[in-house]
């Protein structure tokens, strides 16, 4: 029987959410396999070209410099439009300041 350990992420460093203790999980749990939420359409951007940074592609490119384990994309999603990107990210702005705000009271 294999293990499937599922880690959620918020696409972005933030506290003590950032590349190196996102490392630490990953490596304490030594996948053979990673299931990484991204498009193969920006594939490239991320891992060959570099211009694009993501916390989970940031923390993947760096685990497999010291692992060999197959790496699959699983967003077949076509690129969204940048007025569709500029909403949703304003969306996540909007929650983490009130989830920001919620822990400071």
């Amino acid at each position: 029987m294999h293990n499937i350990t599922l880690v959620g992420t918020n696409h972005g460093e933030n506290s003590n959410c950032n590349q190196n203790e996102f490392y630490k999980i990953i490596e304490a749990i030594n996948p053979e396999v990673i299931f990484e939420e991204l498009s193969p359409l920006y594939f490239n951007d991320y891992y060959i070209d570099k211009v694009g940074k993501r916390l989970e592609t940031s923390t993947i490119i760096k685990y497999l410099e010291n692992h060999q384990i197959e790496h699959i994309l699983v967003d077949c999603a076509e690129i969204p439009p940048q007025s569709f990107r500029d909403l949703h990210r304003s969306m996540h702005i909007k929650i983490e300041k009130k989830a920001t705000a919620i822990v400071k009271a």
